[in-house]
C-alpha cells in the first residue's frame, strides 16, 4: 500500500514539474512574439516614415553631430532592416539601422540630414514620421531659403544668371559658421575638396567682392583668384572639417559646425594679394606643392582599383605623364587602391612604395624594376667600372725634359 501512494506521488510530482515547465515555455514564446518589429521604412521628400507591427515608444533627437537624427525604439525589433539605406529624396541623404538584443530588444535609426535642419516627429497609432523642418517661407515661386544659414531673400521670378561677386562674409546661425557668398544674380558654382581647403568655382562671374577683414574658425584663410572663365575661392580650413554646401539663387553658403569657442583670426588675404591669379588658385590639372617632404608637380589623376593587376596601371600612369615605361619582367603583383585628385607622381610613388619596387628616370625614358633589381644594377655597374680601370691597356708616352736636374725629377 505504501510503496503505490509512493508512485502515485511521484505521478503528480512529474506531472506538475511538465505543466509549469510548458506554461514557461509558453510564456516564453508569447513574451518572444510579443515583442514588435520594424516592418517598413518609407523615405520620402524631407520625412523618413517608420511602419511598427506594435504598439511602441521612442526618443527622437539630435547628437553633436548635427546632419543627424537619432531615433532610438525599445523594446523593438529592427526586423529585416539592418545596415545602411541610401536614399535619393530631398532633405535626407542616407539611414542606418542598427539594434540590440540584450538586454533587451532596441531598435536604433540614423537619419543622415543633408543640411542641418530641424526635425519634428509624429506618432499615430503604429507608425512613425520624421519630418525635416524648413522654413515655411520655401512655398514655391514665393521665397527661397539658404538652407544652411537661414536667410530668406523674396524671389518672385527667376533671376538672370550672375556677372559679379558681390559680397563674401561670415554668419554665425544655429550653431553653425556659414560663408556667405553673395552674387548679382543665379550663380551654379562647382565645390569639392582637397586636402584641408574647399574648392568653390562660379563660372562665368568676376570677383568684385573684398576678402573678410577676419576670418573664423575653422577658416584659416580665404583666398581667389580668376581661372578658365571663373571666379575661384579657395577657403583654406584648419584641417579636415565636415561641411555642407548649397546654393540658392544668388546666394552661395559654406557651413561648418561652430567650434565651441568662436576665434576670430586676422585673414591671410594679402598672401592672396601678393600672388598672381593663376598661382592663387590651385588649377585642375596641377598639384599643389606639399609643406613638407616632397613636392610633387604632377598632372591631377583619380585612381580606383580592387585586386587590379600593377602593369596596366604602370601604363595608364605612362599614358598620362608622357614617360615612355619600361617594366622590368620580374614585376609582378596587385594592389587595392582608392586615390582622388592626386598628383600622379605622387600616385606613382605610393604604388611603387607599397609594392617594394622603385624607378628610374633617363630622358623620357622610366624604367620601373623592383629596388633589388636597381641595387644590383647599381653594383654591377661599379664593379665594371673598377674592372675596366684595372684591366685598361696601358699607354706609353715620352716626355722629354729639358733644362731639369734628373735628382730632382728623381724626387
Amino acid at each position: 500500500m505504501r510503496k503505490r501512494a509512493f508512485h502515485i506521488f511521484l505521478f503528480l510530482l512529474f506531472t506538475t514539474l511538465a505543466i509549469c515547465a510548458a506554461t514557461t515555455a509558453g510564456k516564453k514564446e508569447a513574451s518572444a512574439a510579443a515583442v514588435p518589429e520594424i516592418t517598413a521604412i518609407n523615405v520620402m521628400d524631407d520625412a523618413v516614415e517608420l511602419q511598427i507591427s506594435g504598439d511602441f515608444t521612442y526618443t527622437a533627437y539630435k547628437p553633436s553631430d548635427p546632419f543627424i537624427v537619432a531615433v532610438d525604439l525599445p523594446d523593438v525589433s529592427v526586423g529585416a532592416f539592418v545596415g545602411k539605406i541610401a536614399s535619393d529624396k530631398a532633405g535626407i541623404a542616407e539611414i542606418n539601422v542598427s539594434g540590440t538584443r540584450t538586454p533587451m530588444a532596441t531598435a536604433r535609426l540614423e537619419i543622415l540630414m543633408d543640411a542641418p535642419y530641424d526635425i519634428e516627429s509624429v506618432k499615430t497609432d503604429n507608425s512613425l514620421l520624421i519630418k525635416v523642418k524648413r522654413e515655411e517661407a520655401e512655398a514655391p515661386r514665393q521665397m527661397t531659403v539658404a538652407q544652411a544659414s537661414g536667410v530668406v531673400e523674396e524671389a518672385q521670378e527667376p533671376l538672370a544668371p550672375a556677372t559679379r561677386i558681390t559680397n563674401i562674409d561670415f554668419d554665425y546661425t544655429g550653431g553653425m559658421i556659414n560663408l556667405v557668398i553673395k552674387g548679382d544674380g543665379a550663380m551654379s558654382p562647382d565645390v569639392y575638396t582637397l586636402k584641408s581647403r574647399i574648392i568653390v568655382d562660379v563660372p562665368g562671374v568676376a570677383m568684385a567682392a573684398a576678402i573678410p577683414a577676419a576670418v573664423v574658425s575653422p577658416v584659416k584663410a580665404i583666398r581667389y583668384g580668376p581661372y578658365d572663365g571663373k571666379a575661384r575661392l579657395i577657403i583654406d580650413l584648419k584641417g579636415e572639417v565636415p561641411f555642407a554646401a548649397s546654393t540658392v539663387a544668388d546666394t552661395v553658403v559654406i557651413a561648418f559646425p561652430a567650434d565651441e569657442t568662436l576665434e576670430v583670426m586676422p585673414t591671410e588675404a594679402e598672401v592672396a594679394e601678393e600672388a598672381p591669379a593663376a598661382e592663387a588658385a590651385a588649377l585642375p590639372g596641377e598639384a599643389e606643392p606639399e609643406e613638407e617632404g616632397r613636392k610633387y608637380t604632377g598632372k591631377i589623376i583619380s585612381l580606383d582599383f580592387q585586386n587590379a593587376d600593377i602593369i596596366p596601371i604602370f601604363r595608364f600612369i605612362g599614358d598620362v605623364s608622357g614617360y615612355n615605361v619600361v617594366i622590368h619582367p620580374g614585376v609582378k603583383g596587385s594592389t587595392t587602391l582608392k586615390l582622388m585628385d592626386v598628383p600622379w607622381d605622387q600616385a606613382l610613388d605610393i604604388i611603387l612604395a607599397t609594392n617594394s619596387l622603385d624607378k628610374q628616370i633617363e630622358g623620357n625614358i622610366m624604367t620601373i624594376a623592383s629596388t633589388a633589381v636597381f641595387t644590383k644594377i647599381a653594383k654591377e655597374t661599379a664593379q665594371r667600372e673598377r674592372t675596366e680601370e684595372v684591366t685598361a691597356a696601358l699607354v706609353q708616352r715620352t716626355i722629354h725634359l729639358a733644362y731639369i736636374d734628373p735628382n730632382e725629377m728623381k724626387k
